[in-house]
């Protein structure tokens, strides 16, 4: 089926809209009045929608010069065409990110908003953001909503990738990035894209940002504030939480100390529960960590040499909360090399240093210790850490 859209096309009626949508192959006739119909222009964006989506489109010009709608001369020069398509594309796509794509993400306007200026996308210089931070803080999130943002500069036809990059301004998001060199490969040559374009690169780890990001952002974890509202989204589907739930629903705040993914898979764990189940469940995660959870927090740890997962190990269950020098002293002792080990799990977003002081997310330190219970499920004797004893005495 085919749809042809022109300057005597109707009102864009619900009717219409289904035809454009289910079409497999759109005609545009650009005729001489064509740009000054507000319909048909909205026709056209829905179109342009429509092609994103992989229908064919096909344009002809009927009585006027392809050159003016080009060139935007002649009606098409007092329309000004292009840059009405332009504007009411983004219109419609801020519209939709503000009403849907942004629903249930708690926290992320104030990301984004520190995110845009340091893209600073009213610049002509390319400008290469970082975004930086542990397995399920929110990185990919905030990047995706950065993206659908900035989606209206997208809607260009493409006949040779590679040849008109170099003259469009464009939105680039590299997701999840663990090798710099690649990263360099795709971004490193700004003068390929257009002035005025914007990069995204996520990583867990910075040194893979630290060569091609001209700015780096660490993503914090959500505050009390908004863990309660992620967690009542996703726990009580947006419903009133009765009181019997509120102290418990405080445990599972405190328990994923702001991480986004946690509070996520925890809420659909609890949705519609009573509230012994709601302590039976945390009670057992006291003992046994959530799988989905330890699954993503580990990625980082598997990616560390056998001297950095001890190093890892060895704050997890002893040293988080102590001088980050006093600690260097005891793991140079065992011949672990300090200094390099704990800057690459600063790095990786597997510790943090403040005020001296290591510094460690509740959810990695339960990772770690977790690691070192499952070493020895089969031959107890074998556990290599002990942080915690029961001593009996019997006469």
């Amino acid at each position: 089926m085919a749809y042809i859209s022109s300057s005597s096309s109707s009102y864009a009626s619900p009717a219409l809209e289904k035809v454009i949508n289910e079409a497999m192959l759109s005609v545009i006739i650009f005729s001489e009045n064509y740009a000054s119909s507000t319909w048909c222009l909205d026709e056209l964006v829905q179109i342009l929608e429509c092609r994103e989506k992989g229908q064919i489109v096909i344009s002809a010009f009927y009585g006027v010069d392809p050159s003016h709608a080009r060139k935007q001369k002649g009606s098409y020069a007092a329309s000004k065409l292009i840059e009405g398509i332009v504007k009411d594309i983004l219109k419609k796509l801020n519209y939709k990110l503000s009403i849907s794509e942004v629903k249930g993400l708690f926290g992320i306007e104030e990301h984004i908003k520190k995110v845009k200026s340091l893209l600073r996308m009213d610049s002509p210089d390319v400008r290469v953001v970082g975004i930086w931070g542990m397995g399920g803080i929110g990185k990919t999130t905030l990047a995706g909503a950065e993206e659908k943002i900035n989606r209206g500069s997208s809607f260009v036809e493409y006949a040779s990738i590679k040849y008109r990059l170099r003259q469009m301004k464009v939105f680039i998001v590299v997701d999840d990035a663990n090798n710099s060199s690649q990263i360099e490969f795709l971004v490193g040559d700004h003068d390929q894209f257009g002035y005025g374009s914007g990069i995204i690169v996520t990583a867990r780890n910075v040194q893979v940002l630290r060569q091609v990001a001209d700015e780096i952002y660490r993503v914090e974890g959500l505050n009390d504030s908004e863990a309660f509202d992620l967690l009542y989204s996703n726990a009580f589907n947006g419903n009133t939480v009765g009181t019997e739930h509120l102290v418990l629903s405080q445990r599972v705040v405190d328990y994923a100390c702001g991480n986004p993914l946690a509070i996520k898979v925890l809420g659909s764990v609890l949705y519609s529960k009573s509230k012994e189940e709601w302590e039976s469940a945390l009670d057992k995660l006291e003992t046994v960590p959530n799988k989905d959870i330890q699954n993503v927090v580990k990625i980082s740890y598997g990616e560390l040499d056998d001297k950095e997962q001890d190093i890892f190990l060895d704050i997890a269950c002893f040293s988080k909360g102590y001088d980050v020098d006093f600690v260097k002293r005891i793991l140079d002792g065992c011949g672990l090399f300090a200094n390099t080990g704990i800057q690459n799990l600063f790095d990786k977003s597997l510790i943090i240093i403040i005020q001296n002081k290591l510094r460690m997310h509740d959810l990695l330190q339960e990772m770690g210790r977790e690691i070192v219970r499952e070493e020895s499920i089969k031959r107890p004797g074998d556990r290599s850490r002990l942080w915690k004893m029961r001593i009996s005495i019997t006469c």
